[in-house]
C-alpha cells in the first residue's frame, strides 16, 4: 500500500562505506579465488589470483596489457619478470585496498616495482621516504636509483646538491666506491662541490682508485686534475702524497705535485709560472658547530655541543674529561681538540684533549710544553699551532706545533709580544696573532708568524685594543669581532687586507660582546656567508644563549638562533 505524502519531497541515500566494503569483498575474492579471471605469475613461480577489472583500473599498465592486441589480455596465466615476489603482491593488494606500507626494507624492491607497473604516486611516495631519510651512507644509492627509475628532475637536484654539500663524508662510505668514473667526475666538476679540505678530495680519489687499480688507474688523471692543490696542505702533500705509489707512477700526476710543491714553497713564482695548479679557494658550506666548554652561570663545564646546520639542531655530545674555559679548540683529521685553558680550580692548563667525531670518543693527549692556561690555537698545513697564554696570570709568548703522528709538541719561535686572551688566525699560508691581554692591558698589536721563514713579524695594529674577542677569515681577508679593553665591552668590527696592511672599523653593528665565539658560516639554507657570533657576555656581564649572524658582505643583520645553554669562553670549531 503506497503511503500519501504531503509533497513531492526526494531524499538521496549515500553508503559513504559502499565502496570500501565492495573492495574488502573483492580481496577476500582474489584470495579465495572467486570470480578471478587471471593469475599472475612472478619469478619464483608464486601465483596471485586477481581480477582483470581491478587491475585495468589501478594501473595504466594492466590497463594497455588487457585492452590492446597483445597475447597477455587471452592468457590466463601472466609472468611479471624481474621484480620482487612480494613487492609484487603488495601493489597487487594496493589495487584493491590503496593501501601499501613501505619501509626501509621494501623501499627500494617497492620503487623498482612501482615504476615498472606504473603506480606514480607509489613511486613518489617511496621516493619522498628515501627522501626523509637521506643519509652520507645511502645517499649515492638513492641518487642511482632515482636516476634510473624515476627520472624526476627536481628530486636529482635534490639528491646530486646533498651529495655535493657532504662530499666529505660521502666519500668515505663504501658507496662511493661504486661511482663509476664519468658519475665521480660529474661531482668533481662542480664548483659547489663542499669539502672539508682538499686534503679529504685527494684522498677519496685514490681511495677510489685503489678499488680496483688496474682498470681505475686510466681516469687518475683526470680525476687529479680538479684537486686544488693550492689549498692542500705542505704536510699532505710532503707525508703523504709523495709516498703513494698511484700518484708517483703517473707522469701528470707527477708533475702536478712538482708544481703544488714549488707553488708552496716558492710563492713568488706563483704569479705568471706555467703551472697546473689550481689557486681558486672553494667556497665551503658549514656542516656542523661545535661548543666547547666555558662559563655557564658562573660555573666553568665541560659540556660539548654539535650544530647541525642541515637539520637546525643541536646534539649534545659526551662531555670533555677535563672542565675548561678560555680553551683552544680547532679540527683536525676528523679529531675536535681541546688544548689548554682554564679548569673549574682557576688553574691554567697545559692538558690536552681529542674527541674521535667518529666514535664521540675523548682521549688525553701529550701536555703543551711551553703554552699554557688561556692559549690560543689554529691550524696550518696540517699542523696544530698553539701560541702565547697564562702562567698564574702572566702573560707569555711561547709558541709550539703539535705533530699528531707521533703525539709530541715541538718548538716554535716565541712571539715578539707575551699574549693571553688572544685570537690566532690562520690565512694564505701564515698565523695572525692578534690583539690579547699582554699582563697589563689590552692591546691592538699584530704580528704573524711564516712557517717558511720561521719568524714572527709585525704588522698594522688594530683601531682598538682588544681581549676575549673573536676572529675568523672570509675571502683573504681577517674579520675580528667584539672583545672588551679599559674602556669597557666592545661592539665593533674591523677587517684586515693583508695586502694593504690595513684595518677597516666598523662601528655598532651589535650589542656589546666580550667572551664571544666567532666563525664563517655558510648553510645550506643560506645564500651568503655569515659572522656567526655565539655567546658571549655584554657591558653588564650578562650572559647570551644566541649566536648572532651578520652577513659577511655588509655586515647587516641575518638573524639569530638559539644556543642550547649561556656560553661564555667558550671553545668553538666548525667543519
Amino acid at each position: 500500500m503506497a503511503v500519501p505524502l504531503v509533497d513531492d519531497s526526494i531524499c538521496e541515500f549515500n553508503d559513504k562505506n559502499a565502496f570500501q566494503d565492495a573492495f574488502k569483498t573483492m580481496l577476500d575474492f582474489r584470495r579465495e579465488a572467486i570470480f578471478s579471471d587471471v593469475i599472475i605469475c612472478s619469478d619464483d613461480n608464486k601465483e596471485f589470483n586477481c581480477h582483470k577489472l581491478i587491475l585495468a583500473s589501478a594501473s595504466p599498465y594492466f590497463r594497455a596489457m588487457f585492452l590492446a592486441d597483445m597475447k597477455e589480455s587471452q592468457q590466463p596465466r601472466i609472468k611479471i619478470k624481474g621484480l620482487d615476489s612480494s613487492a609484487l603482491e603488495q601493489l597487487l593488494e594496493f589495487c584493491y585496498t590503496a593501501t601499501v606500507t613501505i619501509t626501509s626494507e621494501n623501499v627500494q624492491q617497492l620503487l623498482i616495482a612501482s615504476g615498472m607497473l606504473q603506480f606514480p604516486k607509489i613511486q613518489d611516495s617511496c621516493m619522498e621516504f628515501l627522501l626523509n631519510n637521506l643519509h652520507e651512507s645511502n645517499c649515492i644509492g638513492i641518487w642511482k636509483l632515482a636516476e634510473v627509475i624515476q627520472r624526476n628532475q627536481k628530486t636529482l637536484e635534490k639528491l646530486e646538491t646533498y651529495i655535493k654539500t657532504n662530499f666529505s663524508f660521502v666519500a668515505k662510505h663504501e658507496e662511493f666506491l661504486d661511482l663509476t668514473a664519468e658519475q665521480l667526475l660529474k661531482f668533481l666538476k662542480s664548483d659547489n662541490l663542499n669539502i672539508s679540505t682538499e686534503n679529504d678530495l685527494s684522498t677519496a680519489i685514490i681511495r677510489w682508485v685503489r678499488l680496483d687499480p688496474q682498470e681505475r688507474s686510466a681516469h687518475l688523471e683526470d680525476l687529479m686534475k680538479h684537486v686544488r692543490f693550492s689549498q692542500i696542505t705542505r704536510r699532505h702533500l710532503t707525508d703523504v702524497i709523495l709516498n703513494e705509489e698511484l700518484i708517483l707512477d703517473n707522469m701528470f700526476c707527477r708533475q702536478l705535485i712538482f708544481d703544488a710543491i714549488r707553488y708552496h714553497l716558492v710563492p713568488e713564482t706563483r704569479n705568471g709560472s706555467v703551472s697546473a695548479v689550481d689557486g681558486r679557494q672553494r667556497e665551503r658550506v658549514t656542516r656542523f658547530i661545535y661548543l666547547l666548554g666555558g662559563e655557564e652561570c658562573g660555573s666553568i663545564v665541560n659540556n660539548v655541543e654539535c650544530y647541525d646546520c642541515s637539520s637546525g639542531v643541536w646534539h649534545e655530545l659526551t662531555p670533555m674529561i677535563i672542565p675548561r674555559k678560555f680553551v683552544g679548540s680547532a679540527i683536525l683529521d676528523d679529531q675536535l681538540y681541546a688544548v689548554g685553558g682554564i679548569n673549574d680550580q682557576y688553574g691554567d692548563l697545559v692538558t690536552v684533549e681529542a674527541c674521535n667525531l667518529s666514535t664521540n670518543q675523548w682521549t688525553s693527549l701529550a701536555s703543551l710544553q711551553e703554552c699554557k692556561g688561556s692559549t690560543a690555537i689554529a691550524v696550518l698545513d696540517g699542523w696544530l699551532y698553539a701560541a702565547g697564554g697564562s702562567d698564574n696570570g702572566v702573560a707569555i709568548k711561547t709558541a709550539e706545533r703539535y705533530d699528531s703522528l707521533a703525539n709530541t709538541w715541538l718548538p716554535v719561535p716565541n712571539m715578539n709580544l707575551p699574549r693571553s686572551h688572544f685570537c690566532l688566525q690562520p690565512l694564505g699560508g701564515k698565523l695572525y696573532a692578534i690583539g690579547g691581554y699582554c699582563g697589563t692591558c689590552a692591546i691592538p698589536h699584530v704580528e704573524y708568524f711564516d712557517p717558511l721563514a720561521n719568524t714572527w713579524t709585525e704588522i698594522a695594529s688594530m683601531n682598538k685594543p682588544r681581549m676575549n674577542h673573536g676572529s675568523a677569515n672570509y675571502a683573504d681577508k681577517v674579520y675580528v669581532v667584539g672583545g672588551a679593553n679599559s674602556y669597557g665591552v666592545l661592539n665593533s668590527v674591523e677587517v684586515l687586507d693583508p695586502e694593504q696592511n690595513h684595518w677597516c672599523f666598523i662601528r655598532n653593528r651589535f650589542n656589546p660582546r666580550s667572551g664571544l665565539s666567532l666563525g664563517i658560516v655558510k648553510t645550506g639554507q643560506d645564500n651568503e656567508s655569515c659572522l656567526w657570533i655565539l655567546g658571549g657576555h655584554d657591558h653588564k656581564n650578562r650572559d647570551f644563549s644566541t649566536a648572532l649572524k651578520l652577513r659577511v658582505s655588509d655586515l647587516s643583520f641575518q638573524g639569530e638562533i638559539s644556543l642550547p645553554r649561556t656560553c661564555v669562553f667558550a671553545g668553538h670549531a666548525s667543519v
